[in-house]
């Protein structure tokens, strides 16, 4: 589960880099579309990790 958890920092960590640094090939509208997309991106991951771990804590308490 930890490898899951470095990939998602990684991905999102990248994914801010290129989101944040400037670029001229986006314009504004482009920018904030890319920042609609990751932020929902980043709380889809999050929703999918929470759930992961809750799975794992549950398999662990019927134990």
């Amino acid at each position: 589960m930890s490898n899951s958890v470095l990939k998602i920092v990684s991905i999102l960590a990248v994914s801010t880099l290129v989101v944040t640094l400037p670029n001229p090939l986006f314009n504004s509208q482009d920018t904030q579309k890319l920042e609609q997309h990751l932020e929902i991106s980043i709380e889809v991951s999050i929703e999918q990790m929470n759930k992961k771990v809750d799975h794992q804590i549950e398999l662990k308490l019927n134990k």
